[in-house]
């Protein structure tokens, strides 16, 4: 007897993830569903990876950034599995003693 897969269209799935999204609570259930298969990766990085906000002081900066783009170069990013498609605002916050510097990269 052959196994049947049940298979849900990716418009349903991706309606599921938006409203996972949507629950400010419920990022653990995003990072959880972002590995649970391929038709659920991508609706997950888009809401997971859209924003990205690094805050340090001039101390930890060069440290923090040089690991994103670590990340951001590395093998898995080169076999196709990048975050750069799902980017949408980059916020960069340099605290220096009272006021804090912002740069955005959007």
């Amino acid at each position: 007897m052959a196994l049947i897969h049940p298979c849900l269209p990716q418009e349903i799935i991706d309606l599921i993830l938006d409203a996972i999204a949507e629950s400010d609570s419920d990022y653990p259930s995003l990072c959880s569903c972002s590995l649970a298969s391929k038709s659920f990766s991508y609706r997950s990085r888009y809401h997971l990876f859209g924003d990205i906000f690094i805050s340090a002081d001039e101390n930890e900066m060069f440290g923090i950034l040089q690991s994103f783009l670590d990340i951001l170069s590395s093998k898995q990013a080169v076999a196709g599995r990048t975050l750069l498609p799902f980017i949408k605002c980059f916020v960069i916050e340099l605290r220096t003693g009272k006021l804090g510097v912002r740069c955005a990269i959007i």
